[in-house]
């Protein structure tokens, strides 16, 4: 399906998108003051849904979960986008750290 397309209103995937992700700020702005908790892991996936909430003009943090076995490159990437998102678009993205590492999780024999 092309992005052009237009449902039924007549509206692309775009602004179907942005008009749903708004009609809901309210509740997630009685759940949280931040609004809507965006989980990122870097992936192409979570920065369109990340992308959409700037586009929304939502209230939002991002969130993503260090997991200690990704690959150094997405690690530097997410740092960039918590920087960017920042500087750019003033949001947030806040890196959570396990307490252990997933190495430390199992012993060896």
């Amino acid at each position: 399906m092309a992005l052009g397309q237009l449902n039924m209103s007549g509206k692309n995937k775009v602004e179907t998108a942005i008009e749903r992700i708004k009609s809901f700020e309210k509740v997630a702005l009685r759940m949280d003051d931040e609004g809507y908790y965006v989980a990122y892991s870097g992936g192409k996936d979570s920065l369109v849904i990340a992308y959409l909430c700037v586009l929304a003009k939502v209230k939002f943090a991002l969130h993503n979960n260090h997991t200690t076995v990704d690959a150094p490159e997405l690690v530097y990437h997410i740092r960039d986008m918590k920087k960017w998102f920042k500087e750019k678009h003033n949001v947030d993205l806040y890196i959570h750290y396990p307490d252990k590492q997933c190495g430390n999780l199992y012993p060896i024999n």
